[in-house]
């Protein structure tokens, strides 16, 4: 047990020594609430804000406005997106396609054969993705080279790469109807 804590310790104490590398923020509220689309702001390259002289401040707080874009727009670095959907699409990604057409089958409620005659275009892709997700987490973390390399992998699937293919599997699901999408991330994301 004491050998145990001290492994906790030392993770902790790892975390907090890096955590002036970067600030983490988290967004979240109900569909349409606009988390997204202020994730899609802080992410961005730059910060659309308006012309001073075009603002609603004056006096002072006009000042005050000049000074925070002045300092925005020369030192603005943008914020990576982790989205939440794209961490549950990793999660579907772990199943085989027969055992994904099983699933959405009795989630959404549909006959097997709907969900595979909409789905069957999408198999080859969905194939590639299943197996490059197998080969990452496959990938061993017992050395720092190792672990670089993992934290890398991870960093192009996460921020790269699941965000794309997350969009084709959400219009490939709203092939089958217009809330498929929604009704199967949400009883995945439940259910991890």
């Amino acid at each position: 047990m004491e050998q145990n804590k001290t492994a906790i310790s030392h993770a902790l104490e790892r975390i907090y020594k890096e955590a002036g590398n970067f600030v983490v923020i988290g967004l979240t509220g109900r569909t349409g609430s606009g988390c997204s689309t202020a994730a899609s702001v802080l992410s961005s390259k730059a910060l659309d804000l308006p012309d001073v002289s075009q603002s609603h401040y004056d006096g002072n707080e006009k000042r005050k406005f000049r000074i925070v874009k002045s300092y925005i727009e020369k030192n603005w670095t943008s914020f990576h997106w982790l989205q939440v959907r794209s961490i549950i699409t990793r999660y579907i990604l772990t199943l085989n396609f027969k055992c994904l057409i099983i699933n959405v089958s009795n989630i959404l409620e549909i006959e097997i054969a709907v969900i595979k005659k909409s789905l069957d275009p999408f198999k080859t892709e969905y194939d590639d993705a299943h197996d490059k997700i197998k080969e990452y987490l496959a990938l061993t973390e017992k050395t720092s080279d190792q672990i670089n390399l993992k934290k890398e992998t991870a960093y192009q699937i996460y921020f790269k790469w699941l965000p794309s293919f997350s969009d084709k599997f959400r219009e490939r699901l709203r092939g089958i109807s217009q809330n498929s999408y929604t009704k199967f991330y949400q009883a995945v994301g439940d259910n991890k």
